[in-house]
């Protein structure tokens, strides 16, 4: 089995790198990207299985990122949205986009490698299983 890949998009680079670890460290490959631009060619050029999506960003919240990445990408992977302001306009926004889930800061870790999981399609052992083939 081919490992999920998990695209990241965050304008705190220290939650990246974290969340990339911990990320790593289950078995799914990463990609990050700090801005709307670069989420947009990082999506472009890898087709991620999984987003998991800020809300607030400089220069362009996830919303639009969202209906970009759909609009003009045409991808089509289950996107997760992460904010630090969750509000009930944040819930039925990203429930009208289509969001496979949202999650707010600070989050379980369980929780959301569990939702990542379910996302991409797969068990914790399959991921795990994976990642060994690929070391």
């Amino acid at each position: 089995m081919e490992r999920k890949q998990v695209l990241i998009v965050d304008d705190d680079v220290d939650f990246l790198t974290a969340l990339s670890s911990r990320l790593g460290n289950e078995g799914f490959y990463v990609v990050t990207a700090t801005s709307a631009q670069q989420a947009l060619q990082q999506a472009v050029e890898r087709s991620p299985d999984v987003i998991l999506l800020d809300i607030n960003m400089p220069g362009g919240d996830g919303f639009n990122l969202h209906q970009s990445l759909r609009n003009v990408t045409g991808l089509s992977c289950p996107i997760i949205y992460i904010t630090g302001r969750y509000s009930q306009r944040a819930c039925r926004i990203s429930s009208m986009l289509g969001a496979f889930g949202l999650i707010p800061k600070p989050f379980d870790t369980a929780e959301l490698l569990a939702t990542v999981r379910e996302a991409a399609g797969v068990s914790r052992e399959d991921v795990v299983a994976a990642h060994s083939q690929d070391t």
